[in-house]
């Protein structure tokens, strides 16, 4: 389990049980730990999306401390630790060893102790009683120019390793594969903002407990491309949700929620707070 996961999981609880708060002097200091928690593991989270659901997360419980105890908490998170060198950094390239000359024997037709008479000379001065032997053929090898192109594709393949490992979001694409999707936002409508907007469905005591309400709310946007993605608390909406969802609250007191959307390579967001739908009743 990585440490986002492991963060997550306990947002998730916090979320569960928030509702349901028996002791809220506990509950809040839980809450303070857990800030404090992430503001200092995140250190070893380097993903720069589970980065910014942490910081959605802290968000959203810095309002809950600020309602509980007037206080704003601090929610700087630490920068992430470098990534570790890959198994290919750490190699050191040889230099390819110098070719070594093949030595061959004279030809059998010139004696052994007969200097060879370089071409040159040769050339200057010929000797029609005994031509010059011809010079011994060079030995065939890949020679210091085969050796010369590996290093440097060696080297190439090397950096490009690197520069992918450090640049997860923004590395070569590869060539798509059938059913594989680039995404490509294309903004069709930039000139009209993109507006985020929510009305009350319907609201309502609990028939269990008159301090208990319940409210269903419904999001609706204008603006982008028409096709929009909600969001509540840093997390999506479902599809099958109808961009609704319900919100609940005990002694009824407001409860505050973070919405926004996205649409057309845009997003938008704000807070919404709801109070109870009969304050009458519940100042009884």
């Amino acid at each position: 389990m990585t440490k986002f996961d492991e963060l997550q999981q306990l947002h998730q609880r916090l979320l569960d049980r928030v509702d349901e708060v028996a002791e809220k002097d506990a509950f809040v200091r839980e809450v303070q730990d857990y800030v404090t928690r992430v503001r200092d593991e995140a250190v070893d989270v380097p993903a720069p999306r589970d980065r910014d659901q942490l910081r959605a997360n802290l968000r959203f419980w810095a309002s809950y401390l600020y309602d509980a105890t007037g206080t704003y908490p601090n929610t700087t998170m630490r920068p992430a630790q470098p990534m570790a060198a890959s198994p290919l950094e750490s190699v050191a390239f040889a230099a390819p060893p110098a070719p070594v000359p093949t030595r061959t024997a004279p030809p059998p037709s010139s004696p052994a102790t007969m200097p060879t008479v370089p071409p040159v000379m040769a050339q200057q001065a010929p000797s029609p009683a005994a031509p010059s032997p011809a010079a011994p053929p060079r030995a065939a090898g890949p020679g210091w120019r085969l050796w010369l192109i590996a290093v440097i594709v060696v080297l190439a393949l090397g950096g490009m390793y690197l520069w992918v490992r450090l640049n997860p979001q923004t590395g070569p694409a590869s060539a798509p594969n059938p059913g594989a999707a680039i995404v490509q936002p294309q903004p069709t409508n930039s000139g009209e903002p993109l507006v985020l907007t929510w009305r009350v469905v319907t609201a309502g005591p609990s028939p269990f407990s008159a301090l208990t309400w319940v409210a269903r709310i419904e999001l609706n946007a204008t603006g982008g491309n028409g096709e929009y993605i909600f969001w509540v608390n840093g997390q999506r909406l479902p599809d099958v949700s109808s961009n609704q969802f319900t919100v609940e609250s005990q002694g009824c007191q407001p409860i505050s929620q973070f919405i926004g959307v996205t649409s057309d390579g845009r997003s938008a967001r704000q807070e919404l707070r709801v109070y109870p739908p009969e304050p009458n009743a519940c100042a009884n």
